[in-house]
């Protein structure tokens, strides 16, 4: 339902009119960038009670590339809850009622994604994925969930910078 975006935003005004932040990103983002890939991150914080929320945007179209850290998803978790019809679904899970990463792609002829497993860091919850574009011009692009209770920073900026040379 759109009323829960918009009824706590009534008060932000753009030049003449109040919208919501929803709106707002449509017609000054979307609408200047349309030819452009569209990518975000959210912390979620358990994506229970958040589903209706979460497919409500999905439905808008907003983004080609979704991702979403602390999902608090463990693996007994179904994919069919998570799907949408407008897109594909990965997912990192780590434990019952903590972390996780999910992402979102749009389905689409006008790019592919493929998710690189093999250089996914095995501490550190990560989701990489090759992303071409129709003239087959490619980069990576990967999201990261980092617990302070579960690893040192020393250990993670390592972890990173090994990942950053593969």
């Amino acid at each position: 339902n759109s009323s829960v975006f918009n009824s706590s935003w009534s008060s932000v005004s753009t030049t003449s009119s109040f919208c919501s932040p929803v709106d707002w990103n449509k017609d000054n983002i979307l609408s200047y960038y349309k030819f452009n890939l569209k990518i975000a991150h959210l912390n979620i914080n358990s994506l229970w009670g958040k589903l209706d929320e979460l497919k409500y945007l999905l439905d808008l179209d907003l983004f080609d590339i979704f991702f979403l850290a602390e999902t608090k998803l463990c693996s007994s978790v179904n994919n069919y809850l998570l799907s949408h019809p407008k897109y594909k679904i990965y997912r990192r899970d780590r434990k019952k009622g903590a972390g996780g990463l999910l992402v979102y792609i749009r389905i689409s002829d006008n790019f592919s994604v493929i998710r690189r497993k093999k250089i996914e860091l095995e501490n550190i919850e990560t989701i990489c994925l090759e992303v071409k574009n129709g003239n087959n011009s490619w980069f990576n692009i990967s999201a990261f969930s980092l617990s302070p209770n579960l690893i040192n920073p020393t250990k993670f900026i390592q972890d990173l910078s090994r990942y950053i040379s593969i």
